[in-house]
């Protein structure tokens, strides 16, 4: 049996997740279950959720209660675990699927972990982010004790990393790190280190590197994550493991049925249906034409560079016969983020052919991704780690202008199956204060802008030809970034 341990995870059924790290675990579920693997998946149940929005002349943070969805899912009983601050009591709450299951810890008490763990990635203080995965950890750790035949424990990130203290020497343990730079790397402090595992050390300890001694093996979501991770520690000797997706989640049913039939010459058609099911869900938020869609939409933050959309509408938005959708939400801790998704919410109001899908998440995603015409994938070059939404694009025939960063540059072959953008950084630069960095920003927006106008007039010209470019899209995706890949990489 493999188990992943993951601060997050997106499933259909328990939609608790903030971005790309939730929903990779949820697609790694989705396939172990339909090839009969032995797989365990474990996380927190946070009751109040990640971050909902209601948006009409403003955007206004909505908490919403989950607890209902406790009812969907078994409990298998409690356990309790010791802490410094006391011993902690959760439910253990499971959804089976086939041999996978994921499984939920639900604190119960103390009034302290109830608080630390009731949202995801929102924290009041330094003592609930630490807490929130300390509990994780050690109730992982008295669950994977328990199972029988596990082969090795997967950590998702440094904070889920814990978790292999314990378990190293016992089991055979993997630190996967999902993000390139040393800012999303956190440091734990000492104290707390020592009292909670014993561990003997000076001021705030870098997770990744403290884990490093824990772990059998590490692992980066792309090759050029690798290269990266490789620079910031070079003490590690990590090995790429690429992310994919899921095609029974990410595939709409008309394309799918011609993957699974061969028949690639129905794309075109079978793409058509994507379209007429993506217009029927923006007629909830807008009536627009179809003639041309091209897609913005993914976790709002400043280094996926929301601001190239924004300045690409109000420069050509309204001398184009093109529909654009906008979508994704901020952490409601990001000030920047919010004030990304009011210009979002703007640009729906001053323009006619914008939409803001402001409620993106795991069921719009899926027409989104799959009925547009163009994919707009942006991230500051060095600071994407892979990346999947390009995948999801063109697993579906829609092919994605991308900045060179993440796994992008794996499958993306610029001018054939889809187009790249700006300068492939391999080093680390401060975006949020460097000159350098608002240079690369000018620099990359002009060719993005450059080349999404000759795209743009390339598929109204020639028809023939773009059609080409998403048959190229299609099957070289197709081929490639199956999650059914990584998972046979694990076993």
């Amino acid at each position: 049996m493999i188990v992943s341990v993951t601060p997050e995870l997106a499933l259909d059924e328990v939609p608790i997740y903030a971005g790309g790290l939730g929903v990779l675990e949820g697609d790694k579920f989705i396939e172990a279950s339909e090839s009969k693997l032995p797989y365990t998946v474990i996380t927190l149940f946070y009751p109040k959720g990640y971050a909902n929005y209601f948006v009409d002349d403003e955007i206004r943070e909505e908490l919403l209660d989950y607890s209902e969805i406790e009812k969907k899912l078994k409990s298998e009983g409690e356990i309790e675990i010791n802490t410094k601050p006391g011993k902690v009591r959760l439910r253990v709450l499971t959804l089976t699927k086939g041999n996978a299951k994921a499984v939920f810890f639900k604190a119960l008490s103390p009034d302290w972990a109830v608080r630390v763990t009731s949202r995801l990635y929102v924290d009041e203080d330094r003592f609930d982010y630490e807490y929130t995965y300390i509990i994780l950890a050690k109730a992982s750790v008295e669950y994977i004790n328990s199972l029988n035949n596990v082969k090795a424990v997967y950590a998702q990130e440094s904070l889920a990393g814990l978790s292999l203290i314990p378990l190293h020497g016992k089991y055979e343990t993997h630190l996967t790190t999902h993000t390139p730079g040393p800012w999303g790397h956190p440091y734990f402090s000492s104290q707390t280190l020592k009292d909670e595992f014993g561990i003997e050390a000076q001021g705030d300890v870098m997770l990744t590197r403290l884990l490093l001694k824990y772990a059998d093996y590490v692992h980066t979501v792309s090759y050029k994550h690798n290269h990266l991770t490789k620079l910031m520690l070079p003490e590690a000797n990590p090995t790429p493991l690429t992310n994919g997706v899921s095609f029974t989640r990410w595939m709409h049913d008309e394309i799918r049925k011609i993957y699974s039939q061969k028949k690639y010459e129905m794309l075109v058609n079978a793409k058509k249906k994507a379209k007429e099911d993506l217009l029927k869900l923006l007629n909830n938020y807008k009536k627009v034409n179809g003639d041309f869609i091209v897609v913005w939409a993914r976790r709002i933050t400043k280094y996926k560079r929301p601001y190239f959309i924004t300045r690409l509408i109000r420069e050509v938005g309204r001398d184009l016969n093109v529909t654009f959708i906008v979508g994704g939400i901020a952490h409601p801790k990001d000030p920047e983020g919010i004030g990304y998704m009011r210009e979002f919410n703007q640009l729906q109001r001053e323009y006619k052919n914008v939409v803001y899908v402001y409620d993106y998440n795991l069921s719009n995603a899926k027409y989104v991704l799959s009925g547009g015409d163009l994919l707009l994938f942006t991230p500051f070059s060095s600071w994407e780690a892979c990346g999947t939404s390009y995948m999801k694009a063109g697993i579906n025939g829609v092919p994605t202008l991308s900045s060179r960063d993440g796994g992008a540059l794996e499958v993306i072959i610029d001018g054939y199956n889809g187009w790249l953008f700006g300068d492939d950084i391999r080093e680390f630069v401060d975006i949020y204060n460097s000159q350098k960095a608002k240079e690369i920003d000018e620099r990359d927006y002009k060719e993005f802008k450059s080349k999404f106008l000759r795209i743009l007039e390339k598929a109204e010209s020639d028809k023939d030809w773009y059609n080409e470019v998403i048959k190229n899209a299609f099957t070289s995706f197709t081929s490639y970034t199956n999650i059914k890949r990584v998972l046979d990489m694990i076993y």
